[in-house]
Protein backbone atom coordinates (compact mmCIF):
# COMPACT_ATOMS: atom_id res chain seq x y z
CA UNK A 1 0.00 0.00 0.00
CA UNK A 2 1.35 3.39 -0.92
CA UNK A 3 2.18 5.67 1.97
CA UNK A 4 -0.11 8.40 0.57
CA UNK A 5 -3.03 5.98 0.42
CA UNK A 6 -2.44 4.80 3.98
CA UNK A 7 -2.20 8.41 5.18
CA UNK A 8 -5.50 9.29 3.50
CA UNK A 9 -7.31 6.28 4.98
CA UNK A 10 -5.99 6.88 8.50
CA UNK A 11 -6.60 10.64 8.49
CA UNK A 12 -10.14 10.27 7.10
CA UNK A 13 -11.10 7.70 9.74
CA UNK A 14 -9.51 9.62 12.63
CA UNK A 15 -11.11 12.95 11.64
CA UNK A 16 -14.51 11.30 11.24
CA UNK A 17 -14.16 9.84 14.72
CA UNK A 18 -13.07 13.18 16.23
CA UNK A 19 -16.12 14.86 14.70
CA UNK A 20 -18.56 12.53 16.43
CA UNK A 21 -20.62 14.46 18.99
CA UNK A 22 -20.08 11.75 21.61
CA UNK A 23 -16.32 11.42 21.04
CA UNK A 24 -15.18 12.83 24.39
CA UNK A 25 -17.84 10.90 26.27
CA UNK A 26 -16.60 7.63 24.70
CA UNK A 27 -13.02 8.11 25.84
CA UNK A 28 -11.55 7.05 29.11
CA UNK A 29 -11.68 3.93 31.17
CA UNK A 30 -14.48 1.49 30.65
CA UNK A 31 -15.43 0.61 34.19
CA UNK A 32 -18.82 1.20 35.76
CA UNK A 33 -17.69 3.70 38.40
CA UNK A 34 -16.04 5.93 35.78
CA UNK A 35 -19.05 5.57 33.47
CA UNK A 36 -21.39 6.56 36.29
CA UNK A 37 -19.26 9.57 37.19
CA UNK A 38 -19.00 10.56 33.54
CA UNK A 39 -22.79 10.38 33.12
CA UNK A 40 -23.32 12.40 36.31
CA UNK A 41 -20.95 15.12 35.09
CA UNK A 42 -22.59 15.26 31.67
CA UNK A 43 -25.98 15.60 33.38
CA UNK A 44 -24.64 18.28 35.74
CA UNK A 45 -23.33 20.34 32.83
CA UNK A 46 -26.60 19.94 30.93
CA UNK A 47 -28.61 20.97 34.01
CA UNK A 48 -26.47 24.09 34.48
CA UNK A 49 -26.92 24.98 30.82
CA UNK A 50 -30.68 24.45 31.03
CA UNK A 51 -30.80 26.71 34.10
CA UNK A 52 -28.89 29.44 32.29
CA UNK A 53 -31.24 29.16 29.32
CA UNK A 54 -34.23 29.63 31.65
CA UNK A 55 -32.53 32.57 33.37
CA UNK A 56 -31.78 34.18 30.02
CA UNK A 57 -35.41 33.86 28.96
CA UNK A 58 -36.62 35.29 32.28
CA UNK A 59 -34.04 38.11 32.21
CA UNK A 60 -35.21 39.11 28.74
CA UNK A 61 -38.82 39.00 29.89
CA UNK A 62 -38.00 41.19 32.90
CA UNK A 63 -35.70 43.37 30.81
CA UNK A 64 -33.05 42.95 33.49
CA UNK A 65 -29.87 41.46 32.05
CA UNK A 66 -28.01 42.14 35.31
CA UNK A 67 -29.87 39.16 36.75
CA UNK A 68 -28.46 36.99 33.95
CA UNK A 69 -24.96 38.35 34.59
CA UNK A 70 -25.19 37.50 38.29
CA UNK A 71 -26.41 33.97 37.56
CA UNK A 72 -23.67 33.43 34.97
CA UNK A 73 -21.06 34.52 37.54
CA UNK A 74 -22.34 31.76 39.81
CA UNK A 75 -23.08 28.98 37.32
CA UNK A 76 -20.33 29.27 34.68
CA UNK A 77 -17.51 28.43 37.14
CA UNK A 78 -19.49 25.37 38.24
CA UNK A 79 -19.90 24.32 34.60
CA UNK A 80 -16.17 24.79 33.95
CA UNK A 81 -15.25 22.78 37.05
CA UNK A 82 -17.55 19.94 35.97
CA UNK A 83 -16.12 20.06 32.44
CA UNK A 84 -12.58 19.97 33.83
CA UNK A 85 -13.45 16.90 35.94
CA UNK A 86 -14.99 15.28 32.86
CA UNK A 87 -11.84 16.02 30.85
CA UNK A 88 -9.71 14.46 33.59
CA UNK A 89 -11.76 11.25 33.34
CA UNK A 90 -11.10 11.10 29.63
CA UNK A 91 -7.36 10.72 30.17
CA UNK A 92 -6.38 11.89 26.70
CA UNK A 93 -3.90 14.48 25.49
CA UNK A 94 -5.19 18.04 26.01
CA UNK A 95 -4.46 18.76 22.33
CA UNK A 96 -7.14 16.22 21.40
CA UNK A 97 -9.66 17.70 23.84
CA UNK A 98 -9.00 21.21 22.53
CA UNK A 99 -9.34 20.05 18.91
CA UNK A 100 -12.64 18.28 19.54
CA UNK A 101 -14.07 21.12 21.61
CA UNK A 102 -13.28 23.63 18.86
CA UNK A 103 -15.95 22.11 16.63
CA UNK A 104 -13.60 22.78 13.69
CA UNK A 105 -11.71 19.49 13.52
CA UNK A 106 -11.15 19.34 9.75
CA UNK A 107 -10.49 23.06 9.45
CA UNK A 108 -7.83 23.02 12.18
CA UNK A 109 -6.32 19.85 10.72
CA UNK A 110 -6.12 21.57 7.31
CA UNK A 111 -4.50 24.65 8.85
CA UNK A 112 -1.77 22.50 10.43
CA UNK A 113 -1.38 20.57 7.19
CA UNK A 114 -1.00 23.79 5.16
CA UNK A 115 1.54 25.10 7.68
CA UNK A 116 3.54 21.89 7.35
CA UNK A 117 3.10 21.09 11.04
CA UNK A 118 3.88 17.40 10.74
CA UNK A 119 4.73 17.00 14.44
CA UNK A 120 1.29 18.22 15.59
CA UNK A 121 -0.57 15.92 13.18
CA UNK A 122 1.61 12.95 14.16
CA UNK A 123 0.94 13.69 17.85
CA UNK A 124 -2.83 13.67 17.26
CA UNK A 125 -2.73 10.43 15.30
CA UNK A 126 -0.42 8.63 17.73
CA UNK A 127 -2.56 9.65 20.69
CA UNK A 128 -5.61 8.01 19.15
CA UNK A 129 -4.80 5.07 16.91
CA UNK A 130 -2.34 2.48 15.68
CA UNK A 131 -3.15 1.46 12.11
CA UNK A 132 -2.48 -2.16 11.16
CA UNK A 133 -1.95 -2.94 7.50
CA UNK A 134 -3.19 -6.38 6.45
CA UNK A 135 -1.86 -8.53 3.61
CA UNK A 136 -3.33 -8.14 0.16
CA UNK A 137 -5.94 -10.77 -0.65
CA UNK A 138 -4.80 -13.10 -3.45
CA UNK A 139 -7.38 -11.79 -5.93
CA UNK A 140 -6.39 -8.18 -5.31
CA UNK A 141 -2.64 -8.45 -5.90
CA UNK A 142 -1.54 -5.80 -8.37
CA UNK A 143 -4.67 -3.67 -8.01
CA UNK A 144 -4.15 0.07 -7.65
CA UNK A 145 -5.79 2.74 -5.57
CA UNK A 146 -6.95 3.03 -2.00
CA UNK A 147 -8.02 -0.22 -0.36
CA UNK A 148 -9.60 0.68 3.00
CA UNK A 149 -10.25 -2.98 3.79
CA UNK A 150 -6.50 -3.58 4.25
CA UNK A 151 -6.33 -1.26 7.26
CA UNK A 152 -7.51 -2.15 10.76
CA UNK A 153 -7.52 0.42 13.54
CA UNK A 154 -6.37 -0.29 17.09
CA UNK A 155 -7.85 2.60 19.07
CA UNK A 156 -6.09 3.78 22.20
Amino acid sequence: MKEEHLDKVVVDVVLARLERPDFLAMLGQADDSVDAEREALIKEIADHQAWLNEVQFEAERRRDLRWLDRQEEIVLPKMKAAQDRLDALVGVDPVIVELVRSGRVREIWSEHEAAGDFAWRRKVLRALVVPKINRVKPGEIGSRGINRDRVDFLWR
